[in-house]
């Protein structure tokens, strides 16, 4: 298919062990990819990828609707406007509704970065498993979690920064409470909800599907077109570093914080 198309789609949630090989002579081709969550399952893959796509600067997405539909806009807004009038981010909560990590809980922390930004010194996720099944290594099924980052601060450019300390929250839950993702953001003074409701899948599925995922298909579109990438790189791997230092925390250390740039966790991470 190299030549014959103008960009590539790979979508599977579970092929994603096999992205790097899927991906590679389209990346090494030029031809633009969307490569879906969470991307990579090792810092290794992540970077096999990148830096193929860099030496043949080949634009890549991965990306889902949670990270920057209109609540997280509006939400990275206000965060803009906390950092101008000089109030401390005391923290933030999100909920996504989902019975697995890679898959789904991912939603809840594509959210919550755009927000708040990659300044994480350390990541944890509690949770019975990570699927949404029992597994033969993993015999819990998840039917809960929940995702902790560790800030060091915040910085936008012509905003402001902070460098207390904070803390960002995904409680990955199933039945979202009728929504499909909720943010509360807390500061001095109070706090504010951004909350994404759901509409009703059976009744109304192109509706559902166009207020949550219409952006997601421009900004695909887009950068096929232009070869602009709505992210860079480097957004692309510290965010899959994030999502995969849960992973972490889950599988090896029972739920405990683990430092992203700590040496014991290289191997894993990197």
């Amino acid at each position: 298919m190299v030549d014959k198309v103008d960009a590539m789609i790979f979508a599977g949630l579970y092929e994603v062990k096999w992205w790097p090989q899927l991906t590679k002579p389209y990346l090494e081709a030029g031809i633009p990819c969307f490569i879906n969550r969470p991307f990579a399952l090792s810092m290794k893959d992540a970077l096999e990828m990148v830096n193929t796509a860099k030496r043949h600067n080949t634009p890549i997405l991965c990306t889902d609707a949670h990270e920057d539909m209109k609540e997280s806009i509006i939400a990275a807004e206000k965060i803009k406007q906390l950092l101008k009038e000089k109030k401390n981010i005391l923290g933030a909560e999100a909920t996504t509704d989902a019975r697995d990590y890679p898959g789904h809980g991912v939603h809840g922390l594509y959210m919550l970065l755009p927000v708040l930004g990659l300044d994480v010194e350390q990541v944890s996720l509690q949770a019975p498993g990570w699927w949404g099944k029992p597994l033969p290594r993993f015999p819990n099924s998840m039917e809960w979690g929940l995702l902790t980052l560790q800030y060091r601060g915040i910085s936008i450019p012509g905003a402001g920064s902070q460098k207390k300390p904070f803390l960002g929250t995904v409680k990955i839950l199933e039945g979202n409470y009728g929504s499909r993702a909720t943010l509360r953001l807390f500061f001095n003074g109070g706090w504010q909800d951004f909350d994404h409701h759901r509409i009703n899948a059976r009744e109304n599925l192109i509706n559902q599907r166009y207020h949550l995922q219409s952006k997601t298909v421009f900004n695909m579109q887009r950068m096929f077109e232009t070869r602009k990438m709505p992210w860079s790189y480097d957004y692309i791997l510290e965010k899959t570093r994030i999502f995969l230092a849960g992973f972490k925390s889950h599988i090896d250390h029972n739920g405990m914080m683990i430092r992203l740039n700590d040496p014991a966790s290289r191997s894993f991470l990197w």
